[in-house]
């Protein structure tokens, strides 16, 4: 192809580098999962309170619905930084950046788990007493 306007010839798009847009992607869902993790942490927060008030065993189930999909996604993720974690080839930046997500999602984890641990300690006590 020629560029009319001053005849010269304009260069060839360079070629896709498939590995860079895969890791950028990757790193982008796997950040979602974690940015709606933790949203929805803060939303189960508030609920869980309510709960511990209510002891409503619908909310109850919500809760430890929300809390498994979650953990789920985040184990999922947390699998996929383990795995890129182990290249060779990263910069300084990535390795950071999959670093502070392996952290974020553990941090996330374990909060999943106190909210579990939270409801299902309510549970027990509503049924020892009957």
């Amino acid at each position: 192809m020629f560029n009319q306007s001053a005849g010269a010839p304009t260069p060839a798009p360079s070629p896709v580098d498939w590995r860079s847009e895969y890791d950028k992607l990757l790193f982008e869902t796997i950040n979602g999962h974690i940015v709606r993790a933790d949203e929805l942490l803060l939303s189960l927060n508030r609920e869980l309170v309510v709960y511990k008030k209510a002891k409503n065993a619908t909310i109850k189930a919500h809760i430890i619905q929300e809390v498994d999909t979650a953990t789920a996604l985040l184990k999922a993720a947390q699998t996929h930084v383990v795995t890129e974690l182990k290249r060779t080839d990263l910069d300084y930046m990535e390795r950071f950046l999959y670093e502070k997500a392996q952290d974020d999602i553990g941090l996330l984890l374990k909060h999943y788990a106190a909210i579990e641990a939270a409801v299902k300690a309510v549970f027990c006590k509503i049924s020892s007493n009957i």
